[in-house]
């Protein structure tokens, strides 16, 4: 976790002076140092991976530092915060509505090669029609096709609506679930298990659970 990571300790190397010197180094050159942060939505705690980058933004400030965040739309109102929105770097043109770059569907010629990596890594052997390529063209939706419809026999997809997809991937993921806890579970248990969760994400508004979370009150004591 970065906001470990950026405490400097006595006689020790750490991560936050090689980045100062990092730093120094980008400044000496006249160009700043690129840091990209991945996915910071696969973080289950985001709570702590905003105080993270809090932490991270004020230790750096002033500093030739560029950092790229990339996470999920969907969970990014539970990352963003106001602070970072002052860090925001601008050519003077830009305005604070520009602080977020939405990727949105994929090119023809992205969507193409999208497909062949995807379909390569799960072994997906479908041929997509053009109504079922459109629907695709979003990179969470081809992604979660791939997984859903691996090493299934070849077949000719000529259109898919979302609640197919969507259908499939629970499929997929309840026999993935089941098969990591060595079957002791049906898949109707394993599915009202992910319905409890879906619904105590959902009362929280949250994209996520901590691991301490609890899905349900424990009974009072008669």
């Amino acid at each position: 976790m970065i906001v470990d990571a950026i405490k400097d300790a006595d006689n020790e190397r750490t991560y936050h002076s090689d980045l100062k010197a990092l730093c120094r180094l980008a400044q000496r050159e006249g160009q700043p140092i690129l840091v990209i942060l991945d996915g910071i939505n696969e973080n289950d705690e985001p709570k702590r991976v905003r105080q993270a980058l809090r932490q991270l933004l004020t230790e750096t400030q002033g500093k030739a530092l560029l950092i790229l965040l990339t996470c999920r739309d969907a969970a990014w109102p539970h990352l963003d915060d106001p602070l970072f929105h002052n860090f925001a770097h601008t050519d003077g043109n830009q305005n604070d509505s520009q602080f977020t770059v939405p990727l949105g569907s994929y090119a023809d010629d992205e969507f193409q090669l999208a497909c062949t990596r995807y379909f390569t890594h799960w072994g997906v052997e479908v041929s997509l029609g053009p109504d079922a390529a459109r629907m695709l063209q979003l990179p969470l939706l081809l992604r979660i096709f791939a997984e859903a419809y691996q090493h299934i026999r070849p077949r000719y997809l000529p259109s898919l609506t979302e609640s197919d997809l969507w259908r499939e991937y629970l499929k997929r993921k309840l026999a993935d679930i089941r098969e990591g806890m060595d079957y002791q579970l049906d898949q109707e248990a394993i599915k009202q298990c992910i319905e409890a969760l879906a619904e105590k994400m959902l009362e929280c508004g949250a994209s996520s659970l901590a691991r301490r979370s609890h899905l349900y009150s424990s009974p009072s004591p008669v």
